[in-house]
């Protein structure tokens, strides 16, 4: 047996601690993985919050509702997690349709494993050419919640300063829709939903079709940008790293960014999306430690 072999064995073979977030939805995907992983526990995040006296690997959904403590913890200590989220391709709530996102021990996927082109053929989704010259460049600034979470609370206005370094383009600023803004009551991550969210923005398709690139932090819009042929500059956590121009430090090359080869890595999001059914039966559990 070789080394890759044996390591993902012994990762099947261990136990799964669950944790709950009081996340109507989320939680859902968090008792199928429980469900679905023999031996596995199911408790709340407060109380392994609490104790944190294993090496048992955990799981949880989000980055709010405590999964941010935890996944700190997590990455701070080389402790083995899973994180669920919105799918990149295809996501949202939908009920049995849904597909959700699961990541081994990083934010979002961050390397390139081969895989084949099954899973995405058959999300039926339309790769664009790249596509270059748009009037300006889209900011997506990351919410209240992810910028405590990483320590980014200046992020917007240190990109725009460092855009403006390096193009005349004007740059224009889309924030997501009905984001929560966020505060900590001991210790934990509490969403504060705004009800009167008002603002009116272009659909998000057109509003990457017209820039020249799109600037985030850990948005899937930009996964959705390089899909529709937008180069993308991004942080570390996202994704969308591997394909990235540049990260959202430096913008050297703005004006004519790095356009890459997309194939391998969308085959690859594809193998780390999973709709309920594959994670109720385990076949999420089983290609996670393949």
């Amino acid at each position: 047996m070789g080394v890759r072999q044996q390591k993902n064995l012994e990762w099947k073979n261990m136990m799964l601690r669950c944790l709950l977030q009081g996340s109507p939805k989320g939680d859902n995907v968090t008792r199928w993985m429980h469900s679905a992983v023999e031996g596995s526990t199911l408790e709340w995040v407060t109380d392994w919050l609490a104790g944190k006296t294993d090496r048992t690997p955990i799981m949880f959904w989000g980055m709010l509702r405590g999964a941010e403590t935890a996944m700190n913890f997590c990455l701070d200590w080389d402790h083995p997690f899973y994180i669920a989220d919105h799918a990149y391709f295809h996501g949202g709530h939908k009920g049995e349709k849904s597909h959700y996102r699961i990541t081994k021990n990083w934010p979002q996927s961050r390397n390139i494993d081969i895989r084949r082109a099954d899973r995405f053929n058959k999300l039926d989704i339309e790769i664009k050419d790249w596509n270059l010259g748009g009037d300006y460049i889209l900011v997506c600034p990351p919410g209240d919640g992810v910028k405590k979470i990483f320590g980014v609370e200046t992020w917007t206005e240190r990109v725009i300063s460092e855009i403006e370094k390096r193009t005349d383009r004007r740059i224009e600023i889309r924030t997501k829709p009905n984001q929560p803004s966020y505060t900590v009551r001991n210790g934990i991550g509490i969403p504060i939903w705004d009800t009167d969210y008002t603002k009116k923005q272009p659909p998000i398709s057109e509003h990457i079709d017209g820039a020249q690139a799109v600037v985030t932090h850990t948005s899937n819009v930009a996964v959705e940008a390089i899909i529709r042929g937008k180069p993308v500059f991004c942080s570390l956590y996202s994704a969308a790293a591997p394909m990235a121009s540049g990260d959202d430090y430096g913008f050297y090359s703005i004006e004519d960014p790095i356009r890459k080869d997309r194939i391998a890595w969308l085959n690859h999001l594809a193998y780390s999306q999973f709709t309920v059914e594959e994670i109720k039966d385990g076949t999420a559990w089983s290609i996670l430690n393949d």
